[in-house]
């Protein structure tokens, strides 16, 4: 039996549409007997829908940082990565 790792780590490549067949059917079969991973699974794709809703509502508006805001942004996350944050 798949594990919930396992499981979970199918259901992240399978919203690309990269998993073989046996994967895809070791998947469901996982599926049909856990509820923790059905309910994942549907939280994956609510944030997959709106991740790509708000990546297309974003490619077509002009309300973009600007590039000081980018920088800034940019300093910051380097400077957590730098500090293990």
């Amino acid at each position: 039996m798949l594990s919930c790792r396992r499981a979970s780590e199918r259901l992240s490549r399978a919203l690309d549409g990269k998993l073989a067949p046996g994967e895809r059917l070791g998947l469901w079969a996982h599926l049909l007997l856990c509820g923790p991973c059905c309910r994942y699974r549907k939280q994956l794709r609510m944030l997959h829908e709106a991740s790509m809703h708000n990546a297309d509502r974003a490619a077509n508006t002009d309300d973009r940082l600007s590039e000081s805001a980018r920088g800034r942004i940019a300093g910051i996350l380097e400077q957590h990565l730098a500090d293990g944050s």
